[in-house]
């Protein structure tokens, strides 16, 4: 996936730096993504139950598992086997598996090391699920007792990145928020705000406290709001929808810890001449409120 064009003239302007890593096509966002799906019956791989060759694109071995991926080349023929002992222990197909998820240095993490800190080995699987916008889910298990447990799958959708930003031994996932992916904008111009998710023993939630930054200079909230009022889709004839960057610095704004000044924002760049600015404001705040991540940091804030 193209970084989003309102990213790229956000950073150009203010200096901030937003990384998105994704893949797909650029599609409605709405669109439902596979799950993968576990068989009753685990069934020897053969060139009949996979278009593959016989032998996987990737394996390791893991905490006395034999853990194999063949990647089913884009048609939905992809697979994740675990065996124990020469016997396969658990067995799930879907789109395109990759062992592993992104991690620092542009490594993989989660190849049978501790990244939930509680010192039992882990594994990341990477899912493509073929969905319409990049779509990119992580599989993470616990690699313990006989078999594989899968602890959480978390939709990435334009990707992400496993790292230990808190330096505490565990891996948190940094991804963003495609909540708005296509609202009022095409994809590729469409905020998506980051997100860094920690494991808190049940689940990978937002941490407000990690995504916190410091608010900008009355000098970067001008240069910002310039750049708004001057933005072109003001006056585009047709059906209206102000600048993507409107709602994107006020996304920015909310996720790093300054919800008051993001909304103040969005009321003091809208351009004086144009009408329809509360109806505008409550749409963005119904859409956001259908984020489970924004509600989980609203409520760490």
């Amino acid at each position: 996936m193209t970084t989003p064009k309102y990213i790229v003239r956000l950073a150009a302007a203010s200096g901030l730096a937003v990384l998105i890593a994704g893949c797909g096509s650029e599609s409605s966002p709405e669109a439902a993504t596979p799950a993968p799906v576990e068989t009753a019956e685990p069934q020897t791989q053969t060139a009949a139950t996979n278009e593959q060759a016989a032998e996987p694109d990737q394996s390791l071995t893991a905490a006395g598992l034999r853990i194999s991926v063949w990647d089913g080349n884009d048609v939905g023929g992809g697979r994740l086997e675990m065996s124990k002992d020469g016997e396969v222990v658990y067995n799930v197909t879907g789109e395109r598996f990759e062992l592993g998820g992104p991690g620092p240095s542009e490594g993989r993490v989660g190849l049978g090391e501790d990244i939930t800190g509680d010192g039992i080995p882990n594994l990341v699987v990477e899912l493509w699920t073929g969905g319409t916008v990049c779509c990119v889910d992580y599989l993470v298990y616990e690699l313990a007792g006989d078999g594989p447990e899968l602890l959480g799958r978390v939709s990435a959708q334009t990707g992400g990145r496993f790292e230990d930003f808190d330096n505490d031994g565990a891996y948190e996932i940094r991804i963003h928020d495609a909540t708005f992916l296509g609202w009022n904008a095409g994809v590729e111009d469409s905020p998506a705000p980051p997100v860094v998710l920690r494991w808190d023993g049940l689940w990978y939630a937002p941490d407000a406290e990690l995504m916190r930054a410091p608010a900008p200079t009355p000098v970067q909230l001008a240069n910002w709001t310039e750049l708004v009022e001057s933005g072109e889709e003001w006056d585009r004839p047709g059906e209206f929808a102000p600048p993507a960057q409107l709602w994107g610095v006020a996304l920015d704004l909310i996720y790093t810890g300054h919800p008051n000044l993001g909304m103040a924002f969005m009321e003091s760049a809208w351009r004086a001449d144009i009408e329809g600015r509360e109806a505008f404001i409550a749409s963005f705040l119904s859409k956001l409120n259908e984020s489970e991540h924004y509600r989980a940091i609203s409520r760490g804030q």
